[in-house]
């Protein structure tokens, strides 16, 4: 299925890079 290709190959950078940045800013807050 392409789109679930596509999915894969966009969001999930996207994803893990927002958890990092979520960490980051929950680190922050401390």
């Amino acid at each position: 299925n392409h789109f679930e290709t596509w999915n894969a190959g966009v969001l999930g950078p996207v994803q893990l890079s927002g958890l990092n940045k979520g960490r980051r800013d929950l680190s922050w807050q401390k």
